[in-house]
């Protein structure tokens, strides 16, 4: 599996998609860095990548492994030996780092902008670490769910669209999970003793979700603000696995005529 990580890097430093999702993640944390008051602290803008990060990632995995397919490179990987287990997280991996890198450069760009603006952090070093290892969990999911689709279809254009139609249905579930588990926590505070159970019941439905959806951890992890924030990157394990079993499960099985 070794060599086929080492093609897949050899590719993706020379793939143009990924460049120009890179290169735009960095003008998007230098332009939020600009336009941030001088009053903000820098922890305040250094996570907001977490909210949107879904739709570039979607973007370059449905284009990166779609671009395999394509050419044919999947079906010679296997026809030359390797195995579809290889072949498969071979790709996940590729993935995983790309996307890494895709949202290390805005926070990058916020370093070099927004430092000289902002200041350094005004929260201690175990908080900024943290959250970075939340963040990193939550692209690590985002990407195997990503990685699974384009693995299934062996169309670009098709996985393309695929994933990004999926990266906008969790960004805006995301807004509509957020929205009426505040309007929950409203409701309770002039509710009855009775409807307050209901509501309770609706609370920890929606409450899971906000936690376990990676675009809802995106959000919490932009705020840096969570009730558990331990929860997180385990929800996030538990996608990684399921995703990463279901899909080899099904590579498997798959005709790659």
């Amino acid at each position: 599996m070794n060599k086929l990580i080492s093609a897949g890097f050899t590719r993706l430093w020379k793939d143009k998609i990924f460049w120009l999702i890179f290169i735009f993640m960095f003008m998007f944390g230098a332009l939020v860095s600009v336009k941030t008051g001088v009053n903000a602290p820098l922890e305040g803008i250094f996570f907001a990548f977490a909210v949107t990060i879904s739709i570039p990632t979607a973007v370059f995995c449905g284009m990166f492994v779609g671009t395999e397919y394509s050419d044919g490179t999947i079906r010679n990987k296997i026809i030359v030996g390797h195995s579809r287990c290889a072949v498969y997280f071979s790709n996940l991996i590729v993935n995983i780092v790309a996307c890494i890198l895709i949202a290390f450069s805005y926070t990058l760009a916020v370093f070099i902008v927004g430092v000289p603006r902002l200041g350094f952090f005004q929260v201690s070093a175990e908080h900024i670490l943290f959250y970075s290892f939340v963040s990193i969990m939550m692209i690590f999911a985002l990407t195997s769910i990503y990685t699974l689709l384009c693995l299934l279809i062996t169309n670009k254009a098709t996985s393309a669209v695929i994933c990004v139609l999926v990266s906008f249905a969790l960004f805006f579930s995301s807004i509509t999970i957020k929205s009426r588990l505040e309007e929950i926590k409203y409701y309770e505070s002039n509710a009855t003793s009775n409807a307050i159970e209901q509501l309770d019941t609706k609370r920890d439905l929606y409450q899971f979700l906000y936690d376990f959806v990676p675009t809802c951890q995106g959000m919490q992890i932009a705020m840096q603000m969570s009730d558990e924030p331990w929860l997180l990157p385990v929800y996030s394990s538990v996608i990684i696995i399921i995703t990463s079993g279901l899909g080899i499960f099904l590579f498997r099985r798959k005709d790659l005529k």
